[in-house]
């Protein structure tokens, strides 16, 4: 499970994406779903890849969305200049859990990143 993850998480930084789909694919076929672990470094690969859609999904698959793949999706969202996504996200977010200071990062990096920083009603 450690590797899959190291594997996922190295492939990211690579901006290896094939390697990564190759990753993703192995876990599905042996493991399966739900592990939060994997499942969230595989939300960071995609997200991290430019291929923010095939995050988003699996984001919306897993059956347990903790601190750390919340903040993962934001930070997709907001590399990929989908803003509103992000502070959708992070609504969410905190409706059911407390956000940390790097949740709160991501909603900065999000409203610098994305050229939300002039808006008023950032935040609903």
């Amino acid at each position: 499970m450690k590797l899959i993850c190291a594997c996922a998480s190295a492939s990211a930084s690579a901006a290896a994406l094939t390697q990564g789909k190759q990753v993703h694919c192995q876990y599905v076929r042996r493991i399966g779903w739900r592990n939060v672990v994997v499942e969230s470094a595989l939300v960071d690969l995609h997200a991290r890849s430019e291929a923010i859609d095939v995050a988003h999904r699996i984001f919306m698959w897993m059956s347990d969305r903790n601190l750390i793949t919340r903040s993962s999706m934001i930070y997709g969202f907001a590399q990929n200049g989908r803003g509103g996504e992000a502070l959708t996200t992070f609504n969410e977010m905190m409706e059911g859990m407390e956000p940390d200071c790097i949740s709160f990062t991501g909603v900065l990096y999000t409203w610098s990143h994305t050229g939300l920083v002039d808006e008023d009603d950032i935040l609903t």
